[in-house]
């Protein structure tokens, strides 16, 4: 973690999230030739003053169980662990918004950073794929 980076961004993970999450019923997240896979980018410059950073986290899940899997579940309870971790590291949570069932954003601030999570969620065939984009920006602490 660098000093431009808070804690929330640093600790980070998209199958974390998923692995935490209660309404994963219906879908196997796992890997292997049942389930699916994931990848992660990042990508910042970090300037004397200042920073931005961006990492982009991408997980495909396989629909095990199409008559349980509720996507709208799914995202709202992503985005209650999301706000819980932002609160447990003492964020702000200045904006939130959910224009679709597969998706939300939040902005938030902490100390000299302004941060901005999103996370959707895309169904194809039998597969779903969901994608975390986090950006932070700061100034020198």
């Amino acid at each position: 973690m660098t000093s431009f980076e808070s804690r929330f961004f640093d600790k980070f993970s998209l199958n974390e999230l998923v692995k935490r999450s209660e309404s994963v019923i219906g879908l196997n997240c796992s890997g292997g030739s049942a389930g699916g896979g994931g990848i992660s980018m990042g990508a910042g410059g970090i300037g004397k003053n200042q920073s931005n950073l961006r990492r982009t986290e991408s997980i495909g899940c396989q629909i095990a169980d199409a008559t349980q899997f509720d996507e709208g579940k799914l995202i709202q309870a992503l985005k209650q662990i999301v706000e819980q971790d932002l609160g447990t590291n003492k964020a702000v949570i200045i904006k939130s918004e959910s224009r679709e069932a597969n998706n939300f954003s939040l902005q938030y601030t902490l100390e000299k950073i302004a941060g901005r999570v999103e996370i959707s969620g895309k169904k194809s065939g039998n597969f779903y794929t969901l994608t975390a984009d986090l950006q932070e920006k700061s100034s020198a602490r």
